[in-house]
């Protein structure tokens, strides 16, 4: 029931920034791959100012949001870009055959663009890529 509520809501960018009100997506992981959480969790300004002290949360963690379509640089006038933009460095994930569980995948608005495919590709995405150590 919640899957198809979701079909019918506003697209949701999956590589959104830490805003009271988005929800975390999930866990960048030591291998620079995301694992996402089971269930949405909303945050709060508190979640945000508390994993902030770290640095920006999106070097460690991926939120979601409402797509906000022609006012994001991502987009292209019909779709969004990212995918496209990060395939040269992350491939199309073919030969994945599982997806991990998403709890905004009918919403995605990459999945809506372009299904399972995207979906194998989504967890190489980080939004905020952490400084090189010594650099």
């Amino acid at each position: 029931m919640a899957d198809k509520k979701l079909r019918h809501e506003k697209a949701m960018c999956p590589s959104a920034r830490a805003e009271p009100g988005a929800t975390l997506l999930g866990l960048v992981g030591e291998d620079g791959h995301v694992s996402y959480l089971k269930d949405r969790i909303e945050v709060d300004q508190a979640f945000i100012d508390l994993v902030s002290k770290d640095g920006p949360p999106e070097e460690r963690l991926r939120f979601a949001s409402t797509c906000v379509e022609g006012r994001c640089r991502q987009w292209n006038g019909t779709r969004c870009g990212v995918l496209k933009d990060v395939a040269p460095y992350l491939g199309s994930g073919e030969g994945t055959s599982s997806l991990q569980p998403c709890s905004i995948r009918p919403a995605c608005r990459w999945y809506r663009q372009d299904g399972p495919s995207a979906c194998r590709t989504c967890p190489g995405v980080i939004t905020e890529v952490p400084a090189m150590a010594g650099s």
